[in-house]
C-alpha cells in the first residue's frame, strides 16, 4: 500500500493521466521496478542506498554516447527514493544467450566491449567504491569496503571459520597490491546478461547501474567474470534452471579480444580475488553458506580464475 501511494504521487507529480498502466516488472531483485505506460521505467529503492549517485553517473555516460536509460525524474517521496527513466527497448541477453549462434555470441560481446570502454573513458578525480565515500587511492577504498572486522571470529566455527581465515589472510597479505592502481573511471560493476538488452542481435542498452563505482577499470572484471562462473544467480527466478548447468565457453576470450587492455594489469589474478573478498565476506555474514563456501573453493583453493582467464 505504501509503495502504490509513492507511485501515485510521482504520476501525479509528472502528470501522467490516471489511467497510465503501471506494471511491475519481475526481475528486481534489490528494488522494484515498474513499467509506466509504453516508455518509462520506475525504479523505487527498498533497503539498499543505491540510487542517489545514478542520476549524475548515467547522465555521463549517455553524454559520452553510451547505451543507458535517460532519467527524467527523481527524488524521495514519503521515504521512499525513486528513479524515473526512459525504457530501452530489447529483450535480456539472460532470456536467448543460448539461442545465439557463437557468431551472434561474439558479435553482442563486441558491442558489449564497446560500451565498456565508453564507460571506462569517463574519469574522476578519486576512487569511490561505494559513493559517495571518495578516497585517494584505491587499496584504501577497497579497505573500507571489504571491512574484514564486520566478522567476529569467535563467533563462527568449522568450515565456516576455516574458509573465512583462509580468504582474510590472503587478502592481508596482498591488499597493497591494489595501491599500484590506475586511474579512477566509470566501473558498471554489475555486468551480466540479466542487464543488458538487444534487438534482432544488435545491442540496445545496459541497465542497472546500482552498483556503479569510480575505480580503475579492472574492477569491473570481477563481477563479469564471477556471472559467468554461476550465472544462475544473476538471473531472474524463472530462468535459473536453464542456467544452472551453464559452463563457460568462448565468452571470456571474446572479452579478451576485443578489450585486451582490461586484462593486462599486473598480478591480475591477485587483484580480482582481492575484489571478491568483500563479496564472499557478505555472503558469510548474509547467511548464504552454499554461495560462500563455493566462492572460497573456486577462488582460493582451485584455480577456475587461472584456468578461465589465461
Amino acid at each position: 500500500m505504501v509503495e502504490e501511494t509513492v507511485i501515485q504521487k510521482i504520476l501525479t507529480k509528472n502528470q501522467f493521466d490516471e489511467a497510465t498502466k503501471v506494471s511491475l516488472f519481475s526481475g528486481g531483485q534489490i528494488n522494484s521496478v515498474y513499467q509506466i505506460g509504453e516508455a518509462l521505467v520506475l525504479k523505487i529503492e527498498n533497503e539498499l542506498d543505491v540510487t542517489p549517485h545514478q542520476p549524475e553517473i548515467m547522465s555521463l555516460a549517455l553524454r559520452a554516447g553510451a547505451k543507458v536509460p535517460k532519467i527524467l525524474d527523481f527524488g524521495q517521496i514519503d521515504g521512499k527514493r525513486y528513479l524515473l527513466m526512459s525504457k530501452i527497448s530489447g529483450r535480456k541477453l539472460s532470456e536467448d544467450w543460448f539461442s545465439f549462434s557463437d557468431e551472434q555470441k561474439e558479435n553482442l560481446i563486441r558491442q558489449i566491449v564497446e560500451q565498456l570502454k565508453i564507460f571506462h573513458s569517463i574519469g574522476f578525480a578519486k576512487y569511490s567504491s561505494r559513493r559517495p565515500n571518495e578516497f585517494d587511492n584505491w587499496e584504501t577504498a577497497i579497505d573500507w569496503l571489504t571491512n574484514l572486522d564486520r566478522i567476529e571470529v569467535d563467533k563462527i566455527a568449522g568450515r565456516h571459520r576455516e574458509d573465512f581465515e583462509l580468504v582474510r589472510d590472503f587478502y592481508l597479505s596482498h591488499k597493497q597490491l591494489l595501491y599500484d592502481s590506475d586511474p579512477p573511471v566509470l566501473v558498471h560493476n554489475d555486468l551480466h546478461f540479466e542487464n543488458i538488452l538487444h534487438e534482432g542481435g544488435e545491442l540496445t542498452g545496459i541497465i542497472d547501474f546500482d552498483f556503479a563505482r569510480q575505480a580503475p577499470k579492472d574492477y569491473e572484471l570481477w563481477h563479469l567474470l564471477d556471472s559467468l562462473r554461476v550465472p544462475k544467480y544473476f538471473v531472474e527466478e524463472k530462468l535459473e534452471k536453464s542456467w544452472e548447468n551453464f559452463k563457460v565457453g568462448q565468452e571470456i576470450a571474446w572479452f579478451k579480444k576485443y578489450y585486451p587492455e582490461l586484462f593486462e594489469k599486473k598480478d591480475l589474478i591477485t587483484r580480482i580475488k582481492l575484489y571478491i573478498t568483500e563479496d564472499i565476506i557478505g555472503d558469510l555474514l548474509d547467511g548464504a553458506s552454499d554461495k560462500f563456501h563455493q566462492k572460497v573453493d573456486d577462488y582460493f583453493r582451485n584455480d577456475w580464475l587461472e584456468k578461465n582467464l589465461f
